[in-house]
């Protein structure tokens, strides 16, 4: 009877063993998502302040237009 648990203790042990390893192997991808994620969402913020520089330029470029065709 004692071989039988210490059998299936050392078989629960290699288990947990095993999950732990994959629970790291998953945090260290769910890190570089992470950080792949933030880095698209920081290119993509960074392009809509682009953008929007460019529109109010263009905006800008409009208005004095329009005051010089009305003066």
């Amino acid at each position: 009877m004692g071989k039988k648990l210490d059998f299936q203790l050392k078989l629960k042990d290699s288990e947990v063993t095993f999950l732990r390893e994959k629970l790291e192997e998953a945090n260290r991808e769910n890190k570089s998502l992470e950080k792949r994620l933030n880095s698209t969402i920081f290119i993509a913020v960074s392009g809509l302040l682009k953008i929007d520089r460019v529109c109010w330029a263009i905006v800008g470029l409009i208005s004095n237009l329009i005051c010089a065709q009305t003066e």
